[in-house]
Protein backbone atom coordinates (compact mmCIF):
# COMPACT_ATOMS: atom_id res chain seq x y z
CA UNK A 1 0.00 0.00 0.00
CA UNK A 2 1.05 3.60 -0.60
CA UNK A 3 0.99 6.84 1.33
CA UNK A 4 -1.95 9.01 0.28
CA UNK A 5 -0.94 12.15 -1.59
CA UNK A 6 -1.97 14.37 -4.49
CA UNK A 7 -0.79 12.99 -7.85
CA UNK A 8 0.34 15.23 -10.70
CA UNK A 9 -0.93 12.84 -13.39
CA UNK A 10 -3.53 10.51 -11.85
CA UNK A 11 -4.47 7.48 -14.01
CA UNK A 12 -8.18 8.37 -14.06
CA UNK A 13 -9.91 7.58 -17.35
CA UNK A 14 -13.37 8.52 -16.04
CA UNK A 15 -14.85 10.01 -12.89
CA UNK A 16 -18.53 10.43 -12.15
CA UNK A 17 -21.09 11.56 -9.62
CA UNK A 18 -24.35 9.62 -9.76
CA UNK A 19 -27.75 10.27 -8.20
CA UNK A 20 -30.46 7.63 -8.66
CA UNK A 21 -34.02 8.77 -8.08
CA UNK A 22 -37.64 7.69 -8.13
CA UNK A 23 -39.73 9.89 -10.42
CA UNK A 24 -43.49 10.45 -10.32
CA UNK A 25 -45.38 7.91 -12.44
CA UNK A 26 -46.89 10.77 -14.40
CA UNK A 27 -43.49 12.09 -15.52
CA UNK A 28 -42.91 12.03 -19.28
CA UNK A 29 -39.39 11.09 -20.31
CA UNK A 30 -39.51 13.46 -23.30
CA UNK A 31 -39.51 16.38 -20.84
CA UNK A 32 -35.83 15.69 -20.14
CA UNK A 33 -35.06 17.09 -23.56
CA UNK A 34 -36.37 20.51 -22.59
CA UNK A 35 -33.35 21.60 -20.55
CA UNK A 36 -32.94 25.37 -20.12
CA UNK A 37 -30.21 27.46 -21.74
CA UNK A 38 -28.09 27.48 -18.58
CA UNK A 39 -27.42 23.80 -19.31
CA UNK A 40 -27.33 23.76 -23.11
CA UNK A 41 -24.97 26.74 -23.34
CA UNK A 42 -22.21 24.66 -21.73
CA UNK A 43 -23.34 21.25 -22.96
CA UNK A 44 -24.68 21.90 -26.46
CA UNK A 45 -24.40 18.37 -27.89
CA UNK A 46 -27.62 16.42 -27.33
CA UNK A 47 -27.81 12.64 -27.77
CA UNK A 48 -30.62 10.20 -26.98
CA UNK A 49 -30.10 7.34 -24.54
CA UNK A 50 -32.22 4.29 -25.27
CA UNK A 51 -33.18 1.00 -23.61
CA UNK A 52 -32.12 -2.20 -25.33
CA UNK A 53 -33.12 -5.76 -24.45
CA UNK A 54 -31.27 -8.93 -25.36
CA UNK A 55 -33.47 -11.83 -26.47
CA UNK A 56 -32.39 -15.42 -27.05
CA UNK A 57 -34.45 -17.49 -29.46
CA UNK A 58 -34.19 -21.01 -30.81
CA UNK A 59 -35.51 -21.74 -34.29
CA UNK A 60 -34.73 -24.62 -36.65
CA UNK A 61 -32.54 -26.04 -33.93
CA UNK A 62 -30.28 -22.95 -33.88
CA UNK A 63 -29.70 -20.38 -31.18
CA UNK A 64 -30.21 -16.72 -32.14
CA UNK A 65 -29.29 -13.64 -30.08
CA UNK A 66 -31.41 -10.60 -30.89
CA UNK A 67 -31.22 -7.05 -29.55
CA UNK A 68 -34.45 -5.06 -29.47
CA UNK A 69 -34.92 -1.37 -28.70
CA UNK A 70 -37.37 -0.78 -25.86
CA UNK A 71 -37.70 2.96 -25.85
CA UNK A 72 -36.19 6.19 -24.59
CA UNK A 73 -34.24 6.16 -21.32
CA UNK A 74 -33.02 9.76 -21.31
CA UNK A 75 -30.52 12.16 -22.85
CA UNK A 76 -26.80 12.94 -22.86
CA UNK A 77 -25.82 16.61 -22.78
CA UNK A 78 -22.16 16.90 -23.80
CA UNK A 79 -19.60 19.69 -23.88
CA UNK A 80 -18.11 20.62 -27.25
CA UNK A 81 -15.02 18.47 -26.61
CA UNK A 82 -17.25 15.63 -25.28
CA UNK A 83 -15.14 15.33 -22.13
CA UNK A 84 -17.94 16.52 -19.84
CA UNK A 85 -21.23 14.63 -19.99
CA UNK A 86 -24.47 15.33 -18.15
CA UNK A 87 -26.95 12.46 -18.12
CA UNK A 88 -30.65 13.12 -17.56
CA UNK A 89 -32.37 9.71 -17.27
CA UNK A 90 -35.67 8.26 -16.14
CA UNK A 91 -33.83 6.70 -13.16
CA UNK A 92 -31.52 9.57 -12.28
CA UNK A 93 -28.71 12.01 -12.99
CA UNK A 94 -25.00 11.49 -13.69
CA UNK A 95 -22.13 13.88 -14.26
CA UNK A 96 -19.21 12.23 -16.09
CA UNK A 97 -15.75 13.68 -16.62
CA UNK A 98 -13.58 11.77 -19.10
CA UNK A 99 -9.79 11.83 -19.44
CA UNK A 100 -7.99 14.10 -18.84
CA UNK A 101 -9.25 14.37 -15.27
CA UNK A 102 -8.93 17.85 -13.79
CA UNK A 103 -9.68 17.67 -10.05
CA UNK A 104 -12.41 16.98 -7.52
CA UNK A 105 -13.49 20.61 -7.21
CA UNK A 106 -14.10 20.73 -10.95
CA UNK A 107 -16.25 17.58 -10.83
CA UNK A 108 -18.32 18.41 -7.74
CA UNK A 109 -18.95 22.04 -8.71
CA UNK A 110 -20.31 21.07 -12.12
CA UNK A 111 -22.53 18.43 -10.56
CA UNK A 112 -23.82 21.09 -8.17
CA UNK A 113 -24.60 23.35 -11.12
CA UNK A 114 -26.40 20.74 -13.24
CA UNK A 115 -28.26 18.46 -10.81
CA UNK A 116 -30.63 21.26 -9.68
CA UNK A 117 -31.70 21.61 -13.33
CA UNK A 118 -32.56 17.90 -13.47
CA UNK A 119 -34.36 18.19 -10.15
CA UNK A 120 -36.30 21.22 -11.35
CA UNK A 121 -37.51 19.35 -14.45
CA UNK A 122 -38.29 15.98 -12.84
CA UNK A 123 -39.34 16.81 -9.26
CA UNK A 124 -38.20 13.39 -7.93
CA UNK A 125 -40.22 11.73 -5.17
CA UNK A 126 -37.09 10.28 -3.53
CA UNK A 127 -33.39 9.64 -3.95
CA UNK A 128 -32.59 5.91 -4.00
CA UNK A 129 -28.81 5.79 -4.45
CA UNK A 130 -25.82 8.15 -4.30
CA UNK A 131 -22.42 7.22 -5.71
CA UNK A 132 -18.96 8.43 -6.65
CA UNK A 133 -17.11 6.23 -9.13
CA UNK A 134 -13.54 6.50 -10.41
CA UNK A 135 -12.20 4.27 -13.19
CA UNK A 136 -8.40 4.09 -13.31
CA UNK A 137 -6.29 2.60 -16.08
CA UNK A 138 -2.86 1.99 -14.57
CA UNK A 139 -0.15 1.43 -17.18
CA UNK A 140 2.73 -0.67 -15.92
CA UNK A 141 5.95 -0.70 -17.99
CA UNK A 142 7.37 -4.06 -19.00
CA UNK A 143 9.12 -6.19 -17.98
CA UNK A 144 7.27 -6.92 -14.74
CA UNK A 145 8.79 -9.53 -12.47
CA UNK A 146 5.95 -9.58 -9.95
CA UNK A 147 2.71 -7.57 -9.94
CA UNK A 148 2.97 -7.29 -6.15
CA UNK A 149 5.63 -4.64 -6.82
CA UNK A 150 2.80 -2.41 -8.05
CA UNK A 151 -0.38 -3.71 -6.37
CA UNK A 152 -1.12 -4.81 -2.84
CA UNK A 153 -3.71 -7.34 -4.03
CA UNK A 154 -2.53 -8.83 -7.35
CA UNK A 155 -3.73 -12.22 -8.70
CA UNK A 156 -2.34 -14.99 -6.52
CA UNK A 157 -1.24 -18.01 -8.58
CA UNK A 158 0.01 -21.19 -6.86
CA UNK A 159 3.77 -21.63 -7.30
CA UNK A 160 3.31 -24.96 -9.10
CA UNK A 161 1.44 -23.27 -11.98
CA UNK A 162 2.66 -20.96 -14.79
CA UNK A 163 2.86 -17.37 -13.60
CA UNK A 164 2.16 -15.61 -16.93
CA UNK A 165 -1.27 -14.01 -16.42
CA UNK A 166 -3.11 -12.95 -19.59
CA UNK A 167 -6.50 -12.17 -18.06
CA UNK A 168 -7.54 -11.33 -14.54
CA UNK A 169 -10.81 -10.21 -12.95
CA UNK A 170 -11.48 -9.64 -9.27
CA UNK A 171 -14.48 -7.85 -7.76
CA UNK A 172 -15.31 -7.33 -4.11
CA UNK A 173 -18.05 -5.41 -2.32
CA UNK A 174 -16.99 -3.86 0.99
CA UNK A 175 -19.43 -3.05 3.78
CA UNK A 176 -18.75 -1.50 7.16
CA UNK A 177 -17.83 2.09 6.38
CA UNK A 178 -19.45 4.74 8.57
CA UNK A 179 -23.01 5.60 7.61
CA UNK A 180 -23.72 2.27 5.88
CA UNK A 181 -21.59 3.32 2.93
CA UNK A 182 -20.38 0.52 0.65
CA UNK A 183 -17.77 0.17 -2.07
CA UNK A 184 -17.48 -2.03 -5.13
CA UNK A 185 -13.85 -2.55 -6.16
CA UNK A 186 -13.00 -4.18 -9.47
CA UNK A 187 -9.54 -5.08 -10.74
CA UNK A 188 -8.95 -6.52 -14.17
CA UNK A 189 -6.16 -7.20 -16.60
CA UNK A 190 -7.21 -8.05 -20.13
CA UNK A 191 -4.98 -9.21 -22.93
CA UNK A 192 -6.77 -7.09 -25.53
CA UNK A 193 -5.81 -3.91 -23.62
CA UNK A 194 -2.12 -4.75 -23.52
CA UNK A 195 0.72 -3.43 -25.61
CA UNK A 196 2.79 -6.53 -24.98
CA UNK A 197 5.96 -4.83 -26.17
CA UNK A 198 6.00 -2.00 -23.65
CA UNK A 199 3.29 -2.20 -20.99
CA UNK A 200 0.32 -3.86 -19.38
CA UNK A 201 -2.80 -2.02 -18.26
CA UNK A 202 -4.55 -2.79 -14.99
CA UNK A 203 -8.06 -1.50 -14.41
CA UNK A 204 -8.89 -0.33 -10.88
CA UNK A 205 -12.57 0.63 -10.72
CA UNK A 206 -13.79 2.09 -7.41
CA UNK A 207 -17.51 2.69 -6.89
CA UNK A 208 -18.42 4.14 -3.47
CA UNK A 209 -22.15 4.41 -2.78
CA UNK A 210 -25.04 4.51 -0.36
CA UNK A 211 -28.47 3.03 -0.99
CA UNK A 212 -31.29 5.08 0.49
CA UNK A 213 -34.95 5.91 -0.07
CA UNK A 214 -35.57 9.43 1.10
CA UNK A 215 -35.94 13.04 0.10
CA UNK A 216 -32.67 14.87 0.66
CA UNK A 217 -32.59 18.65 0.52
CA UNK A 218 -29.93 21.33 0.80
CA UNK A 219 -26.26 20.64 1.33
CA UNK A 220 -26.73 17.17 2.85
CA UNK A 221 -26.51 15.45 -0.52
CA UNK A 222 -23.11 17.04 -1.27
CA UNK A 223 -21.80 16.15 2.17
CA UNK A 224 -22.33 12.51 1.25
CA UNK A 225 -20.20 12.91 -1.85
CA UNK A 226 -17.36 14.42 0.17
CA UNK A 227 -17.41 11.31 2.38
CA UNK A 228 -17.45 9.08 -0.67
CA UNK A 229 -14.42 10.85 -2.06
CA UNK A 230 -12.46 10.32 1.16
CA UNK A 231 -13.26 6.60 1.07
CA UNK A 232 -12.40 6.36 -2.63
CA UNK A 233 -8.98 7.91 -2.03
CA UNK A 234 -8.28 5.59 0.89
CA UNK A 235 -9.16 2.52 -1.19
CA UNK A 236 -7.05 3.64 -4.15
CA UNK A 237 -3.87 4.11 -2.14
CA UNK A 238 -4.43 0.88 -0.19
CA UNK A 239 -4.55 -1.06 -3.47
CA UNK A 240 -1.34 0.32 -4.97
CA UNK A 241 2.30 0.52 -3.87
CA UNK A 242 4.81 3.36 -3.70
CA UNK A 243 6.33 2.08 -6.94
CA UNK A 244 2.98 2.69 -8.66
CA UNK A 245 2.73 6.18 -7.17
CA UNK A 246 6.07 7.04 -8.76
CA UNK A 247 4.49 6.52 -12.21
CA UNK A 248 2.12 9.45 -11.63
CA UNK A 249 4.33 11.99 -9.87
Amino acid sequence: MAIQKELKAPPISEALIDIKVKLPKSFKIENLKAAPERLTNNYPILESQKFFRGIHKISDGKHHAITEEEGLNGFFYKSNDKKDIVQFRRDGFTYNRLHPYINWDYLIQRAKQTYPIYKEITKPEAITRLAVRYINHIKIPLPVGDLSEYFSDPPNIPDELPQNVLNFLNRVCLNGFDGNIRANITQSLKSETQDIKSQIVMLLDIDVYKTINARIEGDEIWEYFEKFREIKNKIFFKYITEKTVELFE
